[in-house]
């Protein structure tokens, strides 16, 4: 449909003469009458002859599957807290929705930057700012906005750990902050609309992982809803609560107070400049950024026990 709508090609005027044909001949009918026959033979025939689970493999094979994610493992304890959250990502199929969800909201860079009322304010402007906290931000969004119901079903084992709760952190952050870093990366073709969409999406990305993280980890904690990685993942809300609905609004605007009055005082480089240096201090008190998270979570850690082990 986009390859149509920009006039790539038209694949109603490739498949117009068949339809054509069918409409004077009953040969296109017959032939997918033949073909539809055809399938569902040989289906049946394969079915009929694996009836049995055992008859579908030949002698006794045994696969194990490692999804971790080895470069994560330099980072200590909290790397290989990271490298279970990402085995957990790509083990249940909710979080493997949302993960791949977040990769398919790159494709609104094309609506971002190809559309000529927000390129009329210039290279670099507040629509593309905007969409760049948007993109780099996109699996912040997806997964962030559930960042401890995924680990519902066994808080207790971190909170009653000493540093379980902050290794639990940092690992999220770790993950959060890599998979982020691959997003911009994926974003790199987007210089085909100009070389200030690389710069804006690492400015983005750099106060991102500097703030918006950190706002994200804080709000997601206010009453954080248990959830069943077990169940489904169509029309399954669990874990979802007001704070999930709000992050939205300190997520786009929080950027804007910043990038704005720069750009409009000076020029809109300068508010990118504001961007990234309110970003780079923000990585630089990571630690004491994470902490206040961490004592939340440990004010708070028998209230977010109780909820998680309500019954969905």
């Amino acid at each position: 449909f986009g390859a149509a709508y920009y006039g790539y090609y038209e694949i109603g005027i490739l498949v117009a003469p068949f339809f054509e044909y069918a409409t004077q001949s009953f040969i296109p009918a017959l032939v997918s009458l033949i073909a539809l026959a055809a399938f569902y033979y040989n289906a049946l025939t394969y079915y009929k002859k694996n009836s049995y689970i055992e008859s579908l493999s030949s002698g006794r094979k045994f696969q194990f599957r490692n999804n971790s994610l080895g470069i994560l493992s330099r980072f200590g304890l909290a790397g290989e807290m990271a490298n279970a959250e990402w085995k957990l990502i790509m083990r249940h199929k909710k979080s493997r929705n949302y993960f791949f969800i977040s990769l398919l909201f790159l494709l609104y860079g094309i609506m971002f930057y190809d559309d000529p009322a927000i390129n009329r304010g210039g290279p670099v402007n507040g629509f593309r700012v905007f969409a760049g906290i948007f993109l780099t931000g996109s699996f912040l969004i997806q997964y962030g906005q559930l960042f401890l119901s995924w680990n519902s079903s066994f808080f207790d084992f971190y909170m009653n750990r000493k540093y379980g709760v902050k290794a639990l952190l940092e690992g999220k952050f770790i993950l959060l902050s890599f998979i982020s870093f691959v997003i911009l990366l994926l974003t790199v073709p987007y210089i085909y609309y100009g070389w200030e969409i690389l710069l804006i999406n690492i400015v983005c990305l750099i106060f991102n992982l500097g703030i918006t993280i950190h706002i994200f980890i804080y709000f997601t904690l206010w009453k954080p809803k248990p959830m069943d990685l077990t169940k489904g993942a169509l029309f399954n809300y669990e874990g979802v609560g007001l704070a999930q609905f709000l992050l939205i609004i300190p997520l786009m605007i929080v950027p804007l107070i910043v990038y704005l009055p720069f750009s409009i005082l000076m020029n809109a480089y300068a508010g990118l400049g504001a961007l990234a240096l309110v970003g780079v201090t923000g990585l630089i008190f990571r630690d004491t950024l994470l902490n206040i998270s961490v004592n939340k979570i440990q004010k708070n850690k028998y209230d977010i026990a109780s909820s998680f082990r309500q019954e969905l």
